[in-house]
């Protein structure tokens, strides 16, 4: 039980960070204008309003990259149920990115592809990870 637990954790853990490094790369290739201050929220918000899909676009991206590795990521480490794992961290994520897109105010599309793209890259991930679990046992 500990080990799918962790496994759990493991994958979020993951996608976590895939989703900081990819999304910390788009801010760096697209930075923010000088007039809007990173910690004055309201700027923010009417920043991403205005932003074009091309802007958005790489959010969805990484929401989508970041769950697939951390579905597989927890799909191998669990011991058992490994597709329910795998759907559990796309859940979490959803909700996550839900609230994330919600609060900053993103376009209602982004809003809505998302809620689209967490469960069946995690579903794929779980797959792909169950096919790197059977290759690598033993055979008895």
């Amino acid at each position: 039980m500990t080990r799918n637990i962790l496994s759990i954790i493991a994958g979020l853990c993951c996608s976590f960070i895939i989703v900081l490094m990819l999304e910390g790369i788009n801010h760096a290739l697209n930075p923010l204008p000088d007039n809007i201050g990173v910690h004055d929220l309201q700027s923010f918000k009417d920043h991403i309003e205005s932003t074009s899909i091309g802007l958005q676009l790489p959010v969805l991206i990484s929401y989508a990259i970041g769950t697939f590795c951390g579905s597989l990521i927890t799909t191998l480490i669990a011991k058992n149920k490994k597709m329910a794992k795998a759907i559990t961290v796309g859940g979490i994520l959803m909700g996550l990115g839900m609230y994330n897109l919600v609060s900053l105010q993103y376009s209602a599309w982004v809003s809505i592809i998302s809620f689209i793209v967490f469960l069946p890259a995690a579903y794929l991930g779980g797959k792909v990870g169950l096919r790197f679990s059977k290759k690598s046992r033993p055979i008895h």
